[in-house]
């Protein structure tokens, strides 16, 4: 009978601590924040086309665009079939890079036709496996792309790395800025299967099956706003500094986290306070948000 070596024990041991560590920050970020209802589109398409658009620019870029194809019509499968190429790069334009993008959506509906007969259902019934191989094998689509298109579109579990969830797992010692988006993506998936076998998460999940279509933020709520989540910490000399950077630290780090939006029913929010130096606050005595660092802090809610 063969013995493990204590070397690979030592390294179980370490991936362990790190799983733990992960779950531990999943579980304050979820009592703190809830669901966030992320990724913000109408249709499973509208996801399929932001995430292909959203390579190398800001998501206001990506909304600009979204808006044109929409107003033309040709937000959807057949739109992009139809359109001829030149028109769908002026219309895609604000997204920068707009050639090569008019050129992968309209490979994209080419291979759906091939290989699915233009049937996002058929597509996204196939192993999360199989599926991801599809994907990645096409023109202009990574690993990054192709994991949001599994799990916002087609509600597979994958877990999405980007630059915000390598920079916080820096930040937090957990995995360093560039560790492989392989072994961090199975790091998450190993340590987010227990919070998905817990009981919140079935009833979460449960109610993400009863609600039809997208629960992306305009599908979500009428008024094509999110409602704001509150910051933790929050006194009144750091209203202002907060009120900047919350869309970009709290918002948008959170979302892009994509911790299994649909498959698990929730999204986190960052906690944040500040690290660095400051003026505290007059009131409280706190300090003030720093520019420089930023930890998650599971706390008490401050009503400065």
């Amino acid at each position: 009978m063969s013995r493990i070596s204590p070397q690979n024990e030592k390294g179980r041991e370490k991936e362990k601590v790190k799983e733990k560590e992960i779950l531990r920050y999943y579980r304050a970020l979820s009592r703190a924040w809830g669901a966030q209802h992320w990724w913000p589109a109408k249709s499973r398409f509208e996801v399929i086309v932001g995430a292909y658009l959203t390579q190398n620019t800001a998501w206001t870029n990506v909304e600009q665009a979204l808006a044109n194809l929409r107003s033309a019509e040709s937000l959807s499968v057949e739109g992009i079939r139809e359109i001829p190429q030149g028109r769908l790069e002026r219309l895609i334009r604000p997204s920068g890079y707009f050639r090569q993008k008019a050129q992968r959506l309209k490979m994209f509906v080419t291979f759906l036709d091939d290989k699915h007969g233009g049937s996002l259902e058929r597509l996204f019934s196939q192993p999360t496996g199989k599926l991801r191989e599809e994907l990645l094998g096409l023109n202009g689509v990574g690993p990054e792309t192709a994991d949001s298109i599994l799990l916002y579109a087609g509600n597979h579990p994958v877990f999405v790395v980007d630059a915000y969830t390598r920079r916080i797992l820096d930040r937090h010692g957990i995995l360093p800025e560039k560790t492989d988006y392989e072994e961090i993506r199975e790091s998450f998936e190993k340590a987010l299967a227990t919070a998905a076998r817990e009981p919140e998460a079935s009833l979460a999940n449960a109610a993400a099956r009863q609600a039809p279509g997208i629960r992306g933020a305009a599908h979500a709520f009428p008024t094509g706003r999110r409602p704001r989540a509150p910051c933790r910490f929050i006194t009144p000399c750091e209203e202002r500094a907060c009120r900047r950077r919350r869309l970009l630290i709290c918002a948008r780090v959170a979302c892009q986290a994509r911790f299994w939006v649909r498959w698990l029913g929730l999204l986190d929010g960052w906690v944040v306070r500040g690290l660095g130096r400051g003026e505290g606050c007059g009131a409280c005595g706190r300090p003030a948000l720093s520019r420089s660092a930023i930890r998650v802090v599971p706390g008490r809610r401050h009503d400065g």
